[in-house]
Parts: C-alpha cells; sequence; structure tokens
C-alpha cells in the first residue's frame, strides 16, 4: 500500500469507527463528497511556486485526503468524562484559495507575516474558534511545516510533519487539543485545564472503543507535559 493509500484508509477508518460507535454522537459531518480530481503535483506546485515562491514537497502531495471536504464533528460521554473532537480536513491540492481567520488586532506583526505563508488543512468551526492548522510554506524554501494556531496563544510550531499529522489525527480522531502533544508546551497551567481534561478523558475512554490503535505514545506525550 503507498503512501496516499494508506492515509485515505487511516482516513476513512477513523470516520467509520465514529459512525458505528452508539456512544458517540455525530454533531455535523461532511465526508460524504465525491473523491478528489488531483491536480498534478506539477500543477500544485506551480500554483504554489506563484503565491509562495516555493515548493511543495511530494511526500505532503502523497498524503492528500481522501475527499474535497472531509470532516466530522463529535461528542462522546463517558465515566471519565466528555470528550468533544472535530476536524476539517482540506487537501493541499485543493486549498490554495483558502486564507486563515483574521488575527486579533493586538498580536504581534510576526504573527501576521507568519498567516502570509500558511495554508490551513485542518480547521474546527464547530467549536466557535479561530484555531486551525495550516502548512507554513516559507518563500523560496522546500519544506511545509506543520504549525497550530490557537486563538489565545497564537502560532506554535508542531514537531510532526502532514502525513504524521493525519496519521495521529486518524487515533485522536480530531479530539479537542490533541495538537498540543506535539507542540512544545507545558500543559500544567489552569488555562490548560479544559484540553486536559477532554484528553485524559480520551485516553480512558477510546482503547475500549477503538482497540485496533496504539495509544501509549499519546499517553507518553501528554505525560511529559504535565
Amino acid at each position: 500500500m503507498n503512501t496516499h493509500d494508506e492515509c485515505k484508509s487511516r482516513l476513512h477508518t477513523a470516520l467509520h469507527e465514529l459512525r458505528t460507535r452508539t456512544e458517540i454522537e455525530i454533531l455535523a459531518h461532511d465526508f460524504e463528497g465525491a473523491p478528489l480530481s488531483y491536480a498534478s503535483p506539477e500543477e500544485v506546485d506551480g500554483a504554489l511556486q506563484q503565491r509562495f515562491d516555493t515548493h511543495l514537497p511530494s511526500s505532503v502531495l502523497a498524503c492528500t485526503a481522501a475527499h474535497e471536504t472531509f470532516g466530522c464533528h463529535w461528542s462522546l460521554k463517558h465515566t471519565s468524562g466528555t470528550v468533544n473532537g472535530e476536524f476539517n480536513l482540506h487537501p493541499p491540492a485543493t486549498s490554495l484559495p483558502i486564507e486563515p481567520p483574521s488575527l486579533e488586532w493586538d498580536l504581534a506583526e510576526s504573527e501576521e507575516e507568519l498567516s502570509e505563508q500558511f495554508l490551513v488543512i485542518d480547521e474546527f468551526p464547530g467549536g466557535g474558534t479561530d484555531s486551525y492548522t495550516a502548512l507554513r510554506l516559507v518563500p523560496g524554501g522546500t519544506q511545509a511545516l506543520m504549525w497550530y494556531h490557537e486563538a489565545e496563544r497564537g502560532a506554535l510550531p508542531m514537531n510532526i510533519d502532514y502525513c504524521m499529522y493525519l496519521r495521529a489525527l486518524a487515533v485522536t480522531k480530531g479530539t479537542l487539543g490533541w495538537q498540543f502533544l506535539f507542540v512544545d508546551v507545558s500543559l500544567e497551567d489552569s488555562e490548560f485545564s479544559p484540553y486536559v481534561m477532554g484528553l485524559k478523558a480520551m485516553l480512558a475512554a477510546f482503547p475500549g472503543l477503538f482497540p485496533d490503535h496504539d495509544y501509549a505514545p499519546l499517553r507518553e506525550r501528554l505525560e511529559a507535559r504535565l
């Protein structure tokens, strides 16, 4: 199985798992669209070259999601607590027109400069926040770096690549705040409590609901940040 088919299979499996567990309430979804008619790597590379003066790595195209719109907003009531999750994926091949949400007036100028290099690939409109995940395309570069923009804390670099992001998404199902597990940040402050509670509840509930996944790496990442 090539990388593209692997990512496609993982995402379809994640959606199937969410839809078939009666314990999970699906609040909204958008995953019934027709398969994408993919632009060629040369076409996407040319568009990015014109917009960002950079090249999109072939590894990013290889992991492109399976649908033009591919998302789910869900909630789980569990004895360990409530778990909420959301994702709304935009494949890089079709995300070129998307702009990041407008930044607050008091954010640093560097944030505005960063946003100009962002290509949004995952956002969370159901949660009512301006948070999103983006590929950062640096002018003149050949890398696509992952960043998580959280409304209260601004843009934070992630220590995973695009393909790893999709793999982690398939396991976490978009549990709110899961991106913090791949950011160099301490979650000890009380302001992170809602995220920590949700992540702990997810790690308690998911092994019983979705036993085919390995949750040990996520548990280790959470413990390292507490």
